[in-house]
């Protein structure tokens, strides 16, 4: 056999571009091996690390396709890399009040599992699971997230994010075997502190993840192409890098300078420009057939700034001329830009997409957050874009759709919407499986907007598509979220009808059963809700399941029931359940304890009737007649949720016995 004969297909780069590399891509990914031995020793002797660098700079390929890979040959007790900000794809009113961060984290924990298996649950439980059932209790479990920045798309003191880091907290306090990576971009650092600031200096290292050095860029270069039987010939490797790094330098370096870097974007461009104009029959590249850099830069440019307006409903070339004027001099230099000085047209949504095509990048300037050009190169190409012929290019609906879910992960739901309806009219008849999800996905963005008709129309279609595609699984929690909307609506009829419905197609998936129950508490048919609960958790363990039944059982006054349930729900336990347990305590010892955080449980949830009616009794109960009218009136007022009829008639008897 011909060793020389490419083993990959002629047309498929040996180069993968802009995208970062995946698990899939280890064969392809070279010029790590230092980075990836201190990261690995760092990540295994720490019960902290933080990775960080700028945007491109390699961050998730070397944790993808070099240290997860290096981990798992070794035997260490490696999980998939996490991510920190996604869409799970189970429908909004599905999903609830949970913590979007901590989902989408053990949602990638468990790529294997389906979502709602990891649904209400939490990062403490499933680490002491892990501990509990794993192969050696002192072997590490080293677990880790990625783009974490991506969980504060505003602020680093998003309240998702914020009670995020207090679970991981809490969870490496807890559970001593886990070792966690964080990873993020240097100028996002200030995202972690809510975590570094809990944890002592010793147990916490960072890596700082710069470009690569001239060999290391070669390698990265000429070693993928072993695969495909092609060569470079003598010289010509380190002329492709050497052009790339002097495109990539803000001056030319002079004697004595440091050695020359080559950043990996810019790499992949130029490299995948090289394959792109290659002959098929050219088996050996010489130095004359490299690409120039700077037209490849700007073809890049160009293309990622199309995609950017077109997908924000701006006119052509706005955004890259708001660049080149916002952060150009007349005289060809860099300018920075405090973010509050863009113009109102460019969103922050809008400011994101910029910084993840590697156009911009966020650095700190006297304790002030400033935007500037990712690369020295765009001081040239913007200048020269028109000067840039590019080939129409249509999009993909499979793309459209993940852009769709990372708008949404981010809050962006306009943008969202966009994105979804295009992969909606760019779908041919053979890709109903994109037409479900994104009408799903559209039924989520009506929902949190508010447009329950539109919700429900949205989810409706997206089940006829699962129907014809027979996963049935998919359509059930679709028919349960349109049941939760009636309920919230006040339709209880009608949303037991389809919650029941969805109970039927998928009788296997605990948030259907859980939405079922809610049905029946809410047309007061308790122990009907009690049998169903009971059902899922002989067979799943659910704690959202335990935490209804709990609190079903002390609002029905069985307070040991309730305990045996809230008791081991733990320190994360929701308000709802934190009340509960507070009366059902009080109910035990007679009101002779009353407890300590009562008020506070209320502060978390002002406009929770079940928590204010709970607070109430468990007033009542202590003595304190004036507080407990106070809080079933609230109770009766309130509508995050409101009361369900049995908790209505309570807060009533409390106001007249007052």
């Amino acid at each position: 056999m011909n060793t020389s004969t490419p083993t990959r297909p002629a047309r498929v780069s040996p180069w993968i571009g802009v995208r970062p590399y995946g698990a899939a891509d280890a064969d392809r990914f070279f010029g790590r091996s230092t980075e990836t031995a201190r990261v690995v020793e760092l990540w295994q002797c720490h019960r902290l690390t933080i990775l960080h660098g700028e945007s491109g700079v390699g961050k998730t390929s070397l944790l993808q396709a070099a240290v997860r890979p290096h981990l798992v040959a070794s035997g260490a007790n490696v999980l998939p890399i996490g991510a920190a900000a996604g869409h799970p794809g189970l429908p909004g009113p599905v999903v609830g009040a949970l913590n979007p961060v901590s989902f989408a984290v053990l949602a990638s924990w468990q790529p294997d599992e389906p979502a709602v298996r990891v649904l209400n649950a939490s990062i403490v439980e499933f680490l002491q699971r892990r501990e509990r059932f794993g192969r050696s209790r002192s072997e590490p479990t080293l677990v880790a997230v990625d783009h974490v920045h991506r969980a504060a798309p505003g602020s680093p003191d998003e309240p998702g994010l914020v009670r995020f880091l207090e679970e991981l907290a809490e969870a490496l306090g807890e559970t001593p075997s886990a070792h966690l990576l964080l990873s993020t971009r240097t100028s996002d650092l200030g995202v972690l502190r809510h975590l570094t600031e809990s944890l002592p200096a010793a147990v916490t290292a960072r890596y700082a993840l710069g470009p690569l050095t001239r060999d290391s860029a070669i390698e990265a270069v000429v070693r993928p192409l072993a695969a495909w039987g092609v060569s470079l010939a003598d010289g010509a490797a380190g002329h492709l890098v050497d052009s790339v790094s002097a495109a990539s330098a803000a001056v030319r370096p002079g004697p004595g300078d440091p050695a020359p870097v080559t950043e990996p974007v810019p790499l992949q461009i130029v490299a995948t420009a090289l394959w792109e104009a290659r002959a098929e029959n050219d088996m050996v590249i010489t130095p004359r057939m490299l690409p120039d850099a700077e037209p490849a830069l700007a073809a890049y440019c160009a293309r990622a700034l199309d995609t950017i307006t077109t997908d924000h409903g701006l006119p052509t070339c706005e955004v890259g001329t708001w660049l080149r004027r916002a952060f150009i001099t007349p005289d060809g230099g860099e300018r920075l830009v405090r973010p509050v000085a863009r113009p109102p047209e460019m969103t922050e949504s809008l400011i994101r997409d910029v910084e993840d095509r590697y156009l911009l990048t966020r650095v700190d300037r006297n304790g002030e957050p400033h935007l500037r050009l990712r690369y020295p190169w765009l001081t040239t190409v913007l200048r020269r874009l028109s000067d840039v012929q590019l080939p129409a290019r249509q999009r993909d609906p499979a793309e459209c759709l993940r852009s769709a879910r990372l708008a949404y992960a981010a809050g962006d739901l306009d943008l969202a919407m966009r994105h979804a309806l295009s992969a909606m009219r760019l779908s041919r008849p053979e890709h109903q499986h994109i037409q479900a999800q994104a009408q799903s996905l559209l039924g989520c963005i009506a929902h949190l907007g508010g447009r329950h008709e539109a919700a429900e129309e949205h989810y409706r279609t997206a089940i006829g598509f699962f129907e014809v595609l027979q996963r049935l699984p998919e359509a059930g929690r679709l028919l349960a979220a349109i049941g939760e909307l009636k309920l919230a609506l006040g339709d209880k009829a009608g949303a037991l009808e389809e919650l029941s419905a969805a109970a039927q197609c998928a009788p296997d998936d605990p948030s259907v059963q859980i939405g079922l129950a809610h049905a029946f508490w809410y047309v007061e048919r308790p122990q009907a809700a009690i049998n169903v609960l009971d059902r899922v958790l002989r067979t799943d363990g659910n704690a959202e399941a335990r935490r209804w039944r709990g609190e079903i059982h002390v609002d029905l006054d069985h307070a040991e029931q309730a305990l045996r349930d809230l008791d081991r729900l733990g320190r994360r336990a929701p308000p709802s359940a934190r009340a509960a347990r507070s009366l059902a305590l009080c109910m035990v010892t007679g009101g002779q304890t009353g407890p300590d955080d009562l008020e506070e449980i209320v502060d978390a949830a002002p406009r929770n009737g079940p928590v204010l009616l709970r607070a109430a009794r468990t007033r009542a109960l202590c003595g304190d007649a004036d507080r407990a009218g106070e809080l079933a009136a609230r109770a009766l007022r309130a509508t995050d949720p409101p009361l369900a009829p049995l908790q209505s008639r309570q807060a009533r008897e409390l106001l007249r016995d007052g």
